[in-house]
């Protein structure tokens, strides 16, 4: 089964309309209307939406007035999509762009993903064990990620990093 989306999971860090958490002004009316961007980010990290979903994301990173984190958000669907075509010159391109917050457990997991999609586990694994070295993420990240790989359908991975 395919992780949560934002419209999917709880109420739990719902933010009303019209009000922030995040520092960074807001830019536009959110598409779609009922998700904001604090529960697009609290999203697992290795979630895409939808193709329909998808294009309300784009146009509002496409705004020049976007939130960084967004544009993020829509370069790890790129990345992701280019891994999967085994474009290696793009999903480079885009990581170094920035795919979450940098030397954060969101990034870690994306680029580990990456690489185990590249069939590169001992560089998925180093990164993992960065991040929990470097008190990016906590000491169950590991099973985590195989939870998430064996989701992913990474079988050689997720056997890995249990």
């Amino acid at each position: 089964a395919r992780p949560r989306g934002p419209a999917g999971g709880s109420a739990r860090g719902r933010v009303a309309r019209g009000t922030r958490r995040s520092s960074e002004p807001s830019p536009a009316p959110c598409y779609p209307p009922r998700v904001t961007l604090d529960e697009l980010l609290s999203t697992d990290p290795a979630w895409r939406p939808d193709s329909a979903e998808e294009s309300g994301w784009r146009a509002r990173a496409a705004a020049p007035e976007a939130w960084e984190a967004l544009r993020r958000e829509v370069r790890w669907w790129d990345a992701h999509r280019a891994a999967v075509a085994r474009d290696w010159a793009r999903v480079t391109e885009l990581a170094e762009a920035g795919l979450a917050e940098p030397f954060g457990e969101r990034e870690a997991i994306r680029l580990a993903l990456l690489h185990c999609l590249s069939g590169s586990l001992e560089e998925a694994e180093h990164v993992i064990a960065q991040a929990v070295q470097l008190g990016a993420s906590a000491e169950d990240l590991p099973g985590r990620f195989a939870a998430l790989c064996a989701r992913e359908g990474l079988d050689a991975a997720a056997a890995r990093f249990r």
